[in-house]
């Protein structure tokens, strides 16, 4: 019988801080600014973008090059995509909220994992809060049936909200 031998390839782990440098100084030539970046063990690089303007093809496209230059496949072996964020991606950054001020919005809260569609009215970066104007059906007192009731909401985006999308 012989020995069995196991060969493997060291790989070495892309630093995620220099990515995200070169993502935003990339971003930032577009005037898109960058909502995510993932790297995972097998270095697979996910960078999300977004911007007040939408991002199309070519935004993704020059950024990946962009960056991609700025790495050495000889050193790591890694794979990239460059991808807007889009509509149904989950709003994290001020600049996602201040450009859907006036938007359709999905809520999903906390606790109690209610569902409200809204329009985002404002957002306000120093208290941490979104205002959110929509209508629910309520039955006034003495009613005999629900009727739709304009509501102002103001919920704290750390402790109210477990997801906020913008819809179509």
């Amino acid at each position: 019988m012989f020995p069995q031998f196991f060969s493997y390839t060291s790989r070495i782990m892309i630093d995620k801080k220099l990515i995200e440098t070169l993502a935003i100084e990339a971003a930032e030539t577009h005037q898109l600014f960058v909502v995510d970046v993932n790297i995972t063990p097998s270095n697979d690089i996910e960078i999300l973008l977004d911007g007040k303007t939408p991002v199309v093809l070519s935004n993704c496209t020059a950024i990946s090059k962009l960056i991609e230059n700025q790495l050495d496949r000889e050193k790591e072996d890694f794979a990239l995509t460059v991808a807007s964020a889009g509509i149904g991606y989950p709003l994290t950054m001020p600049q996602q909220f201040d450009k859907t001020i006036g938007k359709i919005v999905e809520i999903l809260t906390t606790p109690d994992s209610r569902k409200i569609i809204a329009v985002l009215e404002e957002y306000s970066q120093e208290n941490n809060t979104v205002t959110v104007k929509y209508i629910s059906k309520e039955k006034p007192e003495g009613a005999k049936r629900k009727m739709d009731v304009e509501k102002i909401e103001i919920l704290n985006i750390a402790d109210d909200i477990r997801k906020i999308v913008e819809t179509i």
